[in-house]
């Protein structure tokens, strides 16, 4: 499943070729150090990332994107999300941080996205929604698969209480 309105909204932003292969323009750069400055504003999310080389984490970021958005297509986790399933999970990473990282990149969609809406912002929740959800829900050695239509939902709720 991919939503027109996701799909649309990620190839304004990220200048993609509609294949869904980010391209190399300024604004991809600028989106993601727009992120990281909103996520990292959240003082335990500061506390995780300082000392952290951060164009590699926004590396590490569009990879993240990547797999969070193909978790949703499939319903299934790849092999690549449940590594860093396994890693976020080695490292601590609680279902607050991970709320806070859902609303720093929702928020940084709608600055960067000249054509945001509040369907968009539902787009983008629901694609992302199965992965976090993985994310969340993921214990070593566990391979869950996600249960996208519980997951989607959910939706808006588990940003309810978020600022």
């Amino acid at each position: 499943m991919e939503l027109p309105e996701f799909h649309d909204s990620y190839c304004r932003i990220f200048a993609t070729d509609h294949v869904g292969m980010m391209g190399d323009a300024p604004c991809v750069a600028a989106f993601f150090r727009q992120f990281y400055k909103r996520f990292t504003a959240y003082p335990d999310i500061a506390e995780v990332f300082a000392g952290t080389d951060m164009e590699h984490q926004a590396d590490m970021l569009k990879l993240s994107l990547f797999e969070l958005t193909s978790c949703a297509v499939p319903g299934q986790p790849s092999k690549e999300l449940t590594r860093l399933a396994a890693l976020h999970h080695r490292l601590g990473i609680t279902p607050k941080m991970l709320d806070e990282w859902v609303e720093a990149l929702l928020n940084t969609v709608e600055f960067f996205d000249d054509h945001h809406q509040p369907a968009t912002r539902q787009a983008w929740l629901t694609m992302m929604t199965p992965g976090v959800e993985y994310l969340r829900n993921y214990r070593d050695g566990d391979t869950p698969a996600p249960a996208p239509q519980a997951a989607r939902r959910r939706g808006n709720d588990w940003l309810a209480g978020m600022p």
